[in-house]
This record gives C-alpha cells, structure tokens and sequence, in this order.
C-alpha cells in the first residue's frame, strides 16, 4: 500500500457518497412508456396465435439505464475494497497513539491537519509527521 492510496481514501469516501446518490437516482428514475405488440396464444384449445398492444418501458433507454447502473456498482465495490483494505492496515497497527493519529489523518471525515491532530493527542506537529511518514514509508517498502 502507498501512501497515494492511504491518501485515497477521503476521496473515495466523498465519491461513494456521490455514486450511492447517482445509482439510487437511476433507479427512481421514470422511463419512457411506449406501446409494443406481443404475440398471444387463446387460453383453450385450440390455440389460436394472436396480437395483444402493451404499455413497456422503452427498451434501448432501460437498457442504458441498467448498464449505467452496473458500471456504477462495480466502482463503488471496487472503491469499498479499496476502503476496506486501508482500514485493516490501520487497524493493524499496534501502538493506540499512532493508531489514533493515522485514523484522525487519513479516516476522519473532516479530515484534521497535522496542527489539529497534534492539538487532540498532546503532541508536536513535527511529532505527528514523523508518525504519519513513518506508517506511509512503511507501506512503501512492502
């Protein structure tokens, strides 16, 4: 993991929000309605092939819809992964301090600076930033 990627992961929680938003929107959204024949049978012997007219959805517009809808999933999973396997690394690190200075930094919503997080932990700001590089040039070497 690089630390671009540790950088990552505000964003792709701003974007997840955003692609959450957009897939629920598509779903809602009311498709064009257009008459269409199908073929019928009768429901007795014998069966006799006929033509019934039907209110449908447009085909073509709910098929752009549904593959819209698709690509957006599979980025918003692929973003949750992404997510997921950051959060595990922070998870992983054993010192509570460090560990509540990397959550503050790179997991926090509003996201803190280095003057803010030292402010919360009692620390110095060049104290936060050597945490910070530390964890991040270690996720470089790996």
């Amino acid at each position: 993991m690089e630390k671009k990627k540790l950088n990552l992961y505000r964003k792709s929680m701003i974007r997840m929000g955003k692609l959450k938003q957009e897939i629920e929107e598509l779903e809602r959204r009311d498709l064009t309605t257009i008459k269409g024949v199908v073929k019928t049978s009768s429901k007795e012997f014998p069966y006799i092939m006929g033509r019934s007219s039907v209110l449908m959805t447009e085909p073509e517009e709910q098929e752009r819809i549904l593959t819209r809808i698709l690509i957006k999933k599979k980025e918003y999973e692929k973003m949750k992964e992404q997510m997921t396997e950051i959060e595990e690394y922070i998870a992983n690190v054993s010192d509570p301090l460090d560990k509540s200075i990397l959550e503050m930094y790179y997991m926090d919503p509003d996201r803190k600076n280095q003057k803010e997080i030292a402010a919360a932990v009692g620390k110095s700001r060049s104290y936060i930033a050597r945490i910070i590089m530390s964890y991040s040039d270690e996720c470089e070497q790996k």
